[in-house]
């Protein structure tokens, strides 16, 4: 997962993100996403994490929810 720490500072979000790190660092569980390291550049953060196939469950909920409309508009 890339950020980019000037999108990070303009959105206030510098205490959300901090806060995910410390979570995804102290949750270990095999039906979760872990994160195996973060580091840092001038411009980004990134958090590496386990390999999802599918994508993300955002990107997979999205996919699931078109699909489930156009089964209704063609029904």
């Amino acid at each position: 997962k890339e950020m980019q720490k000037v999108k990070i500072v303009s959105k206030r979000s510098v205490h959300s993100v901090m806060n995910e790190k410390q979570l995804l660092q102290k949750l270990k569980n095999p039906f979760l996403v872990n994160m195996l390291c973060s580091f840092q550049n001038r411009e980004n953060l990134f958090l590496v994490m386990d390999y999802c196939n599918r994508g993300d469950l955002d990107i997979i909920w999205e996919t699931r929810e078109d699909s489930n409309r156009m089964k209704q508009d063609f029904s």
